[in-house]
């Protein structure tokens, strides 16, 4: 039978009273287990004790003058085994916070990290070179701007307003921003905000000379609330000047099960399924990011039936797709 993740949690408690009270008795770990919230029966303390003898080699044995457990050796200590599946999803997990290791309030986290790898004797650096690789993801690569982040998000934690250079081609123009919000978007990432009380959002790739000044700005709870609804609710890229319109999406109903358990968005409804097919709506900004999230990735198997501006933009842009694969189809090779 696995142990459970509740079953190793009550291990390192009964692990924990063994080392820090002398000889405790059997109604003392129970006891103890339930205080930290994972109270079990008497046959299931047995059942724990046993896998953290036999799974775990752990000496455990009882005294019957001081009716007391105790460990034969006091100098053994417990680890939850780590897979190499484990491995690599804390590998990931580093990987995705790299980028705001150096802010302020991630200083801790970074700490904690060295430790675990530490403890794992992994260079947080480097990979062994000889372990196995069980999960392939994409790395990303640095990007401009990087060094950027744990600056922004220091800011944010504090309330502080931001000043830098933006440059669009070779037009250079300062900003002064009160940053709300991070948001990484097709391995870019931006700073969304209020600027001369509206909303705006910047690339960090194109951000230069940024500083955090010394002056506080007050949360505007309203727009606060109205930016962290278009995060929500918005595919891609946030834009403050397109609205959202309704549509509706009819899936084949192989695709039912991925449709229900990965949502687009928070909104999505589901107005009509049967064997054949599944029918949703969403209320989302109906643009070309729409069509390359919603639409493209399940090819034939997805219809937008309405509204028909968005059956328009879909057929538009197929139809571009088609004459240019005309045209470039019936070159000759060069």
């Amino acid at each position: 039978m696995p142990i459970t993740k509740n079953a190793y949690r009550r291990f390192q408690l009964i692990d924990s009273k063994l080392k820090g009270e002398r000889f405790p008795s059997r109604q003392e770990l129970l006891d103890y287990l339930e205080e930290e919230g994972y109270p079990v029966s008497g046959a299931t303390f047995e059942k724990d004790l046993e896998a953290m003898r036999s799974k775990f080699d752990l000496p455990i044995a009882f005294d019957r003058n001081r009716k007391g457990y105790y460990y034969t050796d006091p100098d053994i200590s417990f680890d939850i085994p780590i897979s190499n599946e484990d491995v690599e999803t804390i590998w990931l997990a580093i990987d995705k916070l790299k980028e705001f290791r150096h802010s302020r309030a991630f200083r801790n986290v970074n700490k904690s990290l060295d430790r675990i790898m530490n403890r794992l004797q992994i260079d947080l650096n480097k990979r062994k070179e000889n372990s196995d690789k069980i999960i392939y993801y994409e790395p990303e690569p640095d990007f401009a701007g990087s060094q950027w982040l744990p600056v922004v998000y220091d800011a944010i934690q504090d309330t502080r307003i931001i000043s830098f250079l933006f440059t669009v081609y070779d037009h250079q123009e300062n900003h002064f921003v009160h940053p709300y919000f991070l948001k990484e978007y097709a391995g870019r990432w931006y700073v969304i905000g209020l600027e001369d009380d509206k909303p705006i959002y910047y690339g960090l790739d194109r951000i230069s000379d940024l500083q955090i000044l010394d002056t506080y700005y007050r949360k505007n709870e309203s727009k606060d609330e109205g930016m962290r609804k278009n995060l929500e609710l918005n595919l891609g890229i946030m834009d403050f000047h397109m609205h959202r319109h309704g549509v509706h999406i009819v899936f084949d109903s192989s695709l039912a099960h991925d449709i229900k358990s990965h949502p687009f968005l928070a909104n999505q409804h589901i107005l009509f399924e049967d064997s054949n097919e599944i029918l949703i709506s969403l209320e989302v900004v109906i643009n070309e990011e729409f069509i390359k999230r919603v639409i493209f990735p399940y090819g034939d198997k997805a219809v937008v039936v309405g509204p028909p501006f968005a059956v328009d933009l879909v057929v538009r842009t197929l139809t571009k797709m088609l004459d240019l694969h005309k045209v470039y189809g019936r070159k000759p090779n060069t």
